[in-house]
């Protein structure tokens, strides 16, 4: 704060309620969803990081080009210190403590998982982290990665490492095409993340040559007002002007949701609003003193802190829920507790950590040492969990042995859960490979549940060709949203001549119909009678195009427990073996579901494969066989279930044809 003093850098209390707005959505967004009128409000609030891109995009430019005209230079060495003192301090802290957590509440995978992202986090470069690991942003449904939100953080920072350079070169030799050039790369950008949302939806989202545009937005914003391009127009104007940026943006995180393709052509609106909001507002329009409040700006002062600590303990109230049963009730009362934590975590760090951080007083020598030495603390402790393969905490090793699914690969057997998977030069290579050495083979087709068939076919059967498309929550009923369906009849028509049979299969609960609205679609418990025609009907629809393609399969649903099984639960059922009290948790609606779905399908002359005939699930019998889980949760099977119930389909269906 004090470097920015000296270069006379104006405070805008509306930007720091501007951070605050941003903070405040995605937090709402990563929370346990509180609906209101049946109604999540925050189901775009993922839109917070857009309008943080516009304002560290209009900050970094306001920084640069008002110390380079006051002082005729720039130096390099203090931007970065400033970058240095303002980040990594509470960043590093942040990795240490979750390190110690995730010691304690997870399992051997997702330790794993947490010690690569943690290393990729500390050296700004968690956004290729992610994306390699082919994470989607939007699937947050149990917050396994404590450090998913640093890829913002990485991108901020790549920006920080070229961009002053590229504005200092074009400032100092073509001063007269400053904002020409901004417009260039804001324009070049923006197209290429157009393309990408289609054809690179995950690539697209965590990468900064598609996420620039956004940054730059702030840029020109700062650019057009050293420029002094006219905006001296009259208070009305103004606020109106500033009024339709809040309202572009708050609009954004009401209507906005994981379908929306982000970013893309879609994404102006809130940074168009952002801008808006940043270049009109000031001290004396009503509208910004309405909004520049005290709790506003104070919010906004800590939202760096609020954003480091809140994904993380989110992630660990998760944990939390596993490890002692703790049920969270989505209620006005555990909503304030969550906020009053949240608060003083966030408080605490920015008083204790950033603060005195940023201080010139706490010499820039000291601040590396101790940098140092927590990063090298930090590096060798997650190196240790992945040497150790994550086995570290031997009470939670037992567990995950216990429930695990882990996906199956080997040779010419192997799973995609893309939406473009057939234009993943990866898959397509080791498709064709295989292809020339086997030339026919299988395709398990579906959503998380198909999955579960793709691992146990592959076990069970011999050397074979068995490929498995599945993306999780994937119905044909959003075949033309954030699916593969679409593409799989491309990619299944094309190679039509060398496949077996096609093996067809989702999650059953969602034949029936959903009695609680919208508060949670995946779950059984919430699913039943009548059936859902919709669903229904969609899945009759694609199977038949699969049958016009190859011979197809279409396996129907198992009975699914619903158990919750976290660590109460888990302990209680290896000691007591007492399962009978849990048989009030059976879906046996799902019954009815098979002896509809299999009259349909014979109907269409499609055959149908009774996953509830073949296995003849008995919870007691079933459920725990010889110490060991066949459910890794509320209807997935483990991967010792896998090769039980796969066994039992395999044996008893015309399946025993392709994988004997």
């Amino acid at each position: 704060m004090e470097r920015i003093k000296k270069i006379n850098i104006k405070y805008r209390p509306e930007i720091d309620a501007l951070r605050a707005l941003a903070v405040l959505a995605i937090i709402c967004y990563h929370a346990p969803p509180v609906y209101i009128f049946d109604i999540n409000f925050f189901k775009g609030g993922y839109v917070g990081v857009d309008i943080f891109f516009v304002i560290s995009g209009y900050l970094i430019t306001s920084i640069i080009h008002k110390e380079i005209s006051q002082k005729k230079s720039f130096s390099l060495i203090n931007f970065y210190e400033r970058r240095i003192r303002r980040i990594i301090p509470a960043l590093l802290f942040l990795i240490c403590i979750c390190s110690l957590f995730v010691f304690i509440f997870f399992l051997p995978t997702n330790l794993i998982d947490f010690s690569k992202s943690a290393i990729f986090s500390l050296f700004f470069s968690s956004n290729y982290y992610f994306y390699l690991s082919e994470f989607d942003y939007s699937t947050l449904v149990h917050l396994k990665k404590p450090l998913l939100h640093t890829w913002s953080l990485a991108v901020e920072e790549q920006f920080y490492l070229f961009y002053p350079l590229i504005f200092i070169f074009i400032y100092r030799y073509f001063k007269k095409f400053l904002l020409y050039s901004l417009f260039f790369l804001f324009f070049l950008s923006f197209t290429i993340s157009q393309i990408s949302s289609e054809l690179f939806p995950v690539a697209n989202f965590y990468f900064l040559h598609t996420r620039i545009w956004e940054l730059l937005a702030g840029s020109i914003i700062c650019c057009l007002e050293y420029n002094k391009v006219k905006r001296n127009i009259n208070n009305f104007y103004r606020s109106t002007l500033v009024v339709i940026g809040f309202s572009l943006m708050i609009g954004s995180v009401i209507f906005f949701d994981d379908k929306t393709k982000h970013p893309s052509a879609i994404t102006l609106i809130p940074v168009l609003g952002a801008s808006l909001f940043i270049y009109f507002s000031n001290s004396k329009e009503i509208i910004t003193k309405i909004f520049s409040n005290k709790i506003t700006v104070g919010i906004g002062l800590i939202s760096y802190s609020l954003y480091l600590w809140h994904y993380p303990f989110f992630a660990f109230l998760n944990s939390f829920q596993f490890t002692y049963g703790f049920i969270f009730k989505k209620d006005i009362f555990n909503a304030l507790i969550i906020i009053l934590i949240l608060l003083s975590l966030s408080i605490l760090s920015f008083y204790f950590i950033e603060k005195p951080f940023r201080k010139k007083e706490f010499k820039f020598k000291k601040v590396l040492f101790f940098i140092l030495s927590l990063f090298l603390v930090v590096i060798f402790l997650n190196l240790y969990f992945i040497a150790k393969d994550g086995k570290v905490n031997k009470n939670n090793v037992f567990l995950e042995d216990l429930l695990s699914s882990p996906l199956y690969e080997s040779n010419c057997k192997f799973s995609n859960s893309e939406k473009n998977f057939n234009i993943d030069k990866k898959f397509l290579l080791k498709f064709n490979e295989c292809k020339k050495k086997y030339k026919d083979f299988t395709v398990i087709i579906g959503d998380s549940h198909s999955r579960n068939l793709f691992n146990s076919f592959s076990i069970l059967s011999g050397d074979q060709f068995i490929i498995g498309l599945n993306r999780d929550g994937c119905r044909p009923s959003d075949i033309e949203d954030n699916c593969h369906y679409k593409n799989s009849l491309i990619f299944l028509d094309d190679n039509k001549k060398n496949i077996k049979a096609i093996i067809f299969n989702i999650k059953g609960a969602y034949f029936l119909t959903n009695h609680a609205s919208i508060k949670n679609p995946n779950f059984t418990s919430v699913r039943r009678l009548p059936l859902n025609n919709k669903e229904i009907d969609s899945a009759i629809l694609f199977a038949e195009k699969l049958n016009k393609i190859a011979s197809t399969y279409f396996v129907g649903p198992h009975i699914e427990p619903n158990i919750e099984l976290d660590k109460r639960n888990i302990y209680n059922i290896l000691e007591n073996k007492n399962l009978k009290s849990y048989s009030v948790y059976l879906n046996l609606d799902l019954i009815e579901v098979d002896k509809f779905l299999s009259k349909e399908f014979n109907l269409k002359k499609i055959t149908y494969i009774s996953k509830i005939d073949s296995i003849k699930f008995d919870l007691e019998r079933d459920f725990l066989v010889n110490g060991k889980f066949t459910f890794s949760d509320h209807g997935h099977w483990s991967h010792f279930g896998e090769k039980y119930f796969g066994k039992k389909l395999i044996d008893n269906t015309p399946l025993k044809n392709f994988f004997k």
